[in-house]
């Protein structure tokens, strides 16, 4: 197969240098170990001033592995930087942190692992990102072609990175402090001025998810969004997604209902962080657009057991039949209307889509208006399903 030789030289390391930005020392000395073993040059930097100074006065790494969360400089300023850039704009960043919230997932990373990582996952991954750097490398001809229009992504992105960022600095600020207030630090509160901070907490946050939904969706278009496939448990998943959204349909009255195979059911091959998102996003929605009754996560298996499906169904308001079309395309939302009651950008949906397709599954959607909807991803099932 061509893919072969493209293969090869993705893991041969020889030529490969990885540069580690991590402020932790046990953590990038493991890594610098680890790497070192498997043949790479490694050179580290306990944060991300450090990190421009290599760039600029060392020979350029094929790939940068990058905390997020690190003094001096975090990750997101670096990466701005790094961005801004066009000499070290197209190296490829594995951005790694502890960190499950939507400030860390909004990085923008051709690949994201959350610590603790194991050594598998960690080889995968820089497998997978390194084949797709050489992809672009061993076509020059498409290069060429299609620089101008990698141009406009590259600036597209930068913007939105650049933007991403100057939001979410005083956000993050904003958001701390009214942490800060709610415990206390300040002196007691009334139960008015706790209902105010809650609020506060609660907006800022969706604002921070929403940065991190544009993100993905830029990176998705473009096709530098690398993903991590491996085979999951798809009811410890589903458990811990949904497991966060309860407070969500508790606050509606809604009964959340998860009924997922434990026994004998086939894992799915899949980026695990993506698919939670997936699953996030659709139970979200269906909390959103469901006022009383039921939203339920079911699964089943297809007949030659290749497909596993993933079932989100509710007893909202339904989709007209002629909007259907529309469903998954960008910033557009059912409740289109200005004084509609379903607050947000309409990009969930456009995400789930994109996301499944490149994870090699697909999604449907059955409704009625005024019954409810059901939603169903088609994943691929492991192979030793």
């Amino acid at each position: 197969m061509q893919s072969e030789p493209l293969a090869q030289s993705a893991t041969e390391p020889s030529a490969r240098r990885i540069l580690i930005v991590e402020d932790d020392e046990d953590i990038r000395k493991t890594l610098e170990s680890i790497l070192n073993g498997e043949g790479f040059a490694v050179e580290t930097c306990a944060d991300g001033r450090a990190a421009l100074a290599a760039l600029a006065t060392r020979p350029k790494p094929d790939l940068i592995i990058l905390d997020l969360r690190m003094p001096t400089m975090d990750g997101w300023q670096f990466r701005v930087q790094q961005k801004s850039d066009p000499a070290w704009a197209l190296i490829p960043v594995i951005a790694i942190s502890a960190d499950a919230s939507p400030q860390a997932a909004a990085v923008d990373a051709a690949a994201y692992l959350r610590k603790p990582f194991n050594f598998a996952a960690l080889m995968a991954t820089i497998d997978r990102v390194l084949l797709a750097f050489d992809r672009r490398r061993a076509h020059p001809h498409l290069a060429s072609v299609d620089a101008r229009d990698s141009e406009m992504r590259r600036l597209k992105n930068a913007f939105i990175g650049n933007i991403s960022y100057e939001i979410r600095r005083p956000l993050n600020a904003l958001l701390s402090l009214t942490q800060l207030l709610r415990d206390g630090s300040a002196g007691p509160l009334t139960s008015e001025q706790r209902h105010y901070l809650e609020v506060i907490q609660r907006s800022g946050e969706g604002v921070l998810q929403l940065m991190g939904r544009i993100l993905d969706l830029a990176n998705l278009e473009d096709g530098s969004l690398v993903l991590s496939p491996e085979e999951v448990s798809l009811l410890n998943l589903v458990q811990s997604t949904v497991a966060s959204l309860t407070v969500e349909a508790q606050a509606k009255e809604l009964a959340l209902v998860i009924d997922v195979p434990s026994a004998g059911f086939p894992r799915v091959h899949v980026d695990a962080y993506r698919l939670s998102q997936v699953v996030r996003y659709l139970v979200e929605n269906a909390i959103k657009f469901t006022e009383h009754g039921t939203v339920k996560v079911t699964a089943d298996v297809s007949p030659d057991r290749r497909w596993v499906n993933v079932h989100v169904s509710d007893t909202g308001i339904g989709i007209p039949e002629a909007l259907l079309p529309l469903l998954f395309d960008g910033f557009y939302q059912v409740d289109h209307r200005l004084e509609r009651r379903h607050p947000g950008a309409g990009l969930g949906l456009t995400l789930v889509d994109r996301l499944v397709r490149a994870m090699g599954g697909r999604v449907s959607v059955g409704t009625a208006v005024g019954i409810g909807s059901r939603f169903t991803v088609a994943l691929p099932a492991a192979t030793d399903a």
